[in-house]
């Protein structure tokens, strides 16, 4: 049969391999081979290009908005992919997230080039909730327990402890953390007459904000299982998480329950989080909790007020507009129309270094935040035209020391508020005096 020859070039130069297959080198960028067929003394006429097209890949980019759909942040990934897969189990361009935390996507292209990325939304407020720091940043009504030799500690109902596996403290239990089997989990052998599970107080909250409240919980035994709610401030909010039954090996795999809530915060400022057991039986009662989150996807409102930088404006003056934006996350964006055409992304623009009455019309700027979050609203503008130069006179052209005579304007407008200064030193005279249409004295 014949014998192929690669090379970099289409003629000449010196074979770089042998063989129907070829292993390139690292490659940064497409690059053409040529092959070359040869049997005894016959060369094949001219080489054939073999190109090994390198894709690129892609920078992963996502977005966060905060706004569209309430309670939720919407994560965006690049567009146009073949597949992506998602940290919390979502495998579409387009998430809903409800529970704050960061998020990673793997996605691959068309051309089966691999890329991740991740993001981090909202501000967890709960500690250690993941409980993988220990028994640390909560209270409880139960007795701790540490995992030392043996399998008994928590015999004693009442106890808890914070542990990777629920089968080294007690001969009965079984499970592990939901996201592998290294994970703490924090696991209870429940009571009859203990009612606060879990709880951390004096959390600083924002007033009129909506606050989710998530976790996860799963029966670590067979029979009576726990009941599990919320209660923020001493009321019971949320899902009611009615646990199905445990197991009794530690093969797995374990199915967890998630419980979740939400409260109007109205003129707090501050909260006390618990999680309370609603069964009060003592046998059996035996579950694990994991991933304690509290926060909020609410953005702090954006309100635009746009406005004139000062209180009016009159003929000849700079007309400066203020968007006035307040609330929000920057960075912001501006959008400014007017009219005349008038348009502008600046926070604070200058319309016209001179103003006239043809500036006079309604301004609207949209204001976008960077949650994704906008307000839009407008304001009339209208110039204030100058008074008219009046003509003044005085009854008596000469006045002795100590005299007296009347000033007179030829004219007046109303509306307008005229004022008498001294020439010398610019010191009013006299009180303002209000326009009438005709002549003042």
């Amino acid at each position: 049969g014949a014998t192929i020859n690669w090379f970099t070039a289409a003629t000449g130069g010196t074979a770089i391999a042998t063989g129907n297959l070829y292993t390139t080198p690292s490659l940064s960028a497409t690059t053409i081979y040529y092959i070359e067929a040869t049997i005894g003394s016959c060369i094949q006429p001219s080489r054939t290009a073999i190109t090994a097209s390198i894709n690129t890949t892609p920078i992963v980019s996502i977005t966060a908005q905060y706004c569209n759909v309430p309670g939720n942040v919407v994560l965006t990934a690049n567009a146009g992919m073949s597949s992506y897969t998602w940290s919390n189990g979502g495998n579409t361009q387009i998430i809903n997230v409800d529970q704050a935390g960061s998020y990673s996507v793997l996605i691959v292209t068309p051309g089966g080039c691999f890329a991740s990325g991740s993001i981090s939304i909202a501000t967890e407020l709960v500690i250690n909730g993941s409980f993988n720091a220990g028994n640390t940043g909560f209270s409880t009504t139960y007795q701790y327990v540490a995992d030392v030799a043996g399998q008994t500690e928590m015999y004693p109902e009442g106890t808890y402890a914070i542990v990777s596996d629920p089968n080294s403290v007690h001969t009965a239990f079984h499970g592990q953390d939901r996201h592998g089997p290294t994970g703490k989990i924090m696991v209870v052998n429940g009571s009859p007459t203990l009612f606060t599970v879990w709880k951390q107080d004096n959390v600083s909250i924002l007033p009129n904000t909506t606050y989710y409240f998530s976790a996860w919980a799963m029966s670590v035994v067979n029979g009576n299982n726990a009941i599990l709610q919320f209660s923020i401030n001493g009321s019971q909010v949320g899902t009611i998480a009615y646990l199905p039954n445990g197991y009794t090996s530690n093969a797995g795999p374990y199915t967890w329950v998630r419980f979740y809530g939400q409260f109007e915060s109205g003129p707090l400022t501050s909260a006390n989080l618990s999680i309370v057991n609603l069964n009060t039986i003592a046998g059996g009662n035996d579950f694990a909790m994991d991933d304690v989150s509290f926060g909020t996807m609410s953005p702090v409102a954006l309100i635009a007020n746009p406005s004139l930088n000062g209180s009016s404006i009159c003929q000849n003056d700079p007309l400066v507009l203020n968007a006035g934006a307040i609330g929000g996350a920057s960075p912001f964006t501006y959008s400014w129309t007017g009219p005349n055409g008038f348009t502008s992304t600046l926070e604070n623009p200058t319309v016209i270094s001179s103003a006239s009455s043809t500036q006079n019309g309604t301004y609207t700027v949209l204001v976008t935040d960077g949650f994704g979050c906008s307000n839009t609203q407008s304001f009339a503008v209208n110039v204030l035209a100058n008074p008219n130069n009046v003509t003044i006179s005085a009854s008596a052209a000469a006045v002795c020391s100590g005299g007296s005579t009347n000033i007179n304007l030829s004219t007046s407008e109303v509306g307008v508020y005229y004022q008498l200064r001294n020439n010398a030193n610019n010191a009013s005279i006299g009180a303002l005096i209000e326009g009438t249409g005709t002549a003042i004295t």
